[in-house]
């Protein structure tokens, strides 16, 4: 974030993505023992995150964001195997939130 004080209150900070840095991965934790398991690799200006669990818990949907990219949704195993992009939105615009819809 680049900070603009002549801007109003509300927009001083403005997102500069050619100055981002870091990324995230998907990671279960098992809350009893507190064991690791990586579903997605760590990579630098790669951001995965905002994951949901389809309703049989057997794939996980996430979006995958890199660095002057569109969003794009993906979707693997539960166990991080066999991940697969689905899309980035309409007209290539960016795609967000994924959600699971039962029949």
């Amino acid at each position: 974030m680049d900070y603009h004080p002549e801007l109003p209150s509300h927009e001083e900070f403005i997102y500069n993505s050619a100055a981002a840095k870091g990324g995230t991965q998907l990671v279960l934790i098992d809350p009893d023992t507190l064991q690791e398991t990586e579903l997605t690799v760590f990579e630098e200006n790669k951001w995965d995150f905002r994951s949901a669990w389809s309703p049989q818990g057997d794939q996980i949907a996430f979006v995958r964001y890199r660095v002057g990219q569109p969003n794009e949704i993906w979707v693997m195993n539960a166990d991080g195997t066999e991940p697969i992009k689905l899309t980035t939105g309409y007209q290539g615009q960016g795609s967000d939130f994924p959600v699971w819809l039962s029949r």
